[in-house]
């Protein structure tokens, strides 16, 4: 949509200037939030770009942060998402399909795996921590061994399974694996992820 087009290119754009971290920083001391996203929409576009957001999570540690990323195919921005990756309280992953190939080893992130369709589900490596798929018709709570996101597991439940229930993408590895036919196990502690625009 042109609206939408319109404010990510603002915010892109806003995300490349000095002020971009004194802003956000101002946005977490309004909020506080629980959980942070970055890029619900969009990704790390550079080196300096990550390192932006080094100072911001290293100044937010009451906030879990955690994101998504490819690119991590780039050296420059590997070697600071790095660095990003060494905060505790920040959980990076490092997004993988048929066209990435695997992504590098590196300590405190984690790898998913994203299927378009049936076919490239079934090419799910063993190394991947977590399958996300866009077929969600059919049952299936793991493919080759590894957990699919067990929001899009294909199960229909009274109580729909969020991310805000799940929690699997900013908790620590090795979590006990979550059954969506169980919602009252799940924590209801109120998650605030914030989708911030900036008005221009």
């Amino acid at each position: 949509m042109p609206s939408v087009a319109k404010t990510h290119m603002n915010n892109y754009q806003f995300s490349a200037t000095d002020e971009f971290v004194p802003w956000m920083l101002g946005v977490f001391d309004a909020f506080e939030p629980i959980t942070f996203r970055q890029h619900v929409a969009g990704d790390f576009y550079s080196a300096e770009y990550v390192s932006k957001w080094i100072e911001i999570v290293g100044r937010t540690r009451n906030t879990k942060h955690f994101a998504y990323t490819r690119s991590w195919r780039d050296p420059e921005i590997l070697r600071e998402l790095k660095k990003l990756a060494k905060f505790p309280h920040m959980k990076l992953w490092f997004s993988a399909d048929v066209d990435t190939g695997r992504p590098p080893d590196v300590p405190n992130t984690r790898k998913a795996w994203l299927a378009r369709d049936v076919a490239e589900e079934e090419l799910t490596p063993e190394w991947a921590d977590l399958v996300f798929r866009n077929e969600t018709k059919t049952l299936r709570k793991h493919i080759n061994g590894v957990q699919v996101c067990p929001v899009e597991i294909g199960l229909e439940t009274e109580n729909k399974l969020t991310c805000t229930k799940c929690k699997i993408c900013f908790s620590p590895p090795k979590q006990a694996v979550l059954s969506p036919s169980l919602p009252s196990a799940y924590s209801q502690r109120k998650l605030r992820t914030l989708n911030v625009v900036r008005a221009v």
